[in-house]
């Protein structure tokens, strides 16, 4: 089990990140369990388990994340949303995602 983490550490990936609850306690080797019972001590409102995810224009999220070559975390900085939504909303449009460190070309992108 790797160090307990901190709370802080926790918020920012929950809120901060979009990340689920079971997501923070993989990365962590904690329960999910855990995870939420830390959160809500600390006073975190907790979002509902299946909250809706933002609505992102699909030309917008193509010419970001396509065109201009953005990774999910500078694509979602622009747009104001975690990267979890990014490819979210990449999935949910049948937009292919890159593979991890891969940026298109420049002549990939005059092709397009």
């Amino acid at each position: 089990m790797q160090n307990r983490p901190q709370t802080d550490e926790l918020i920012r990936l929950y809120h901060g990140e979009g990340m689920t609850l079971q997501q923070i306690g993989d990365r962590f080797g904690i329960t999910r369990q855990a995870v939420h019972d830390r959160l809500k001590r600390a006073g975190v409102k907790m979002r509902p388990r299946s909250f809706p995810p933002a609505q992102i224009d699909r030309d917008l999220l193509y010419r970001l994340y396509v065109t201009d070559g953005l990774t999910l975390a500078e694509t979602g900085a622009r747009l104001g949303v975690s990267f979890n939504v990014v490819a979210y909303a990449l999935q949910r449009n049948k937009i292919d995602r890159r593979k991890r460190g891969q940026r298109p070309s420049h002549e990939q992108t005059i092709l397009r």
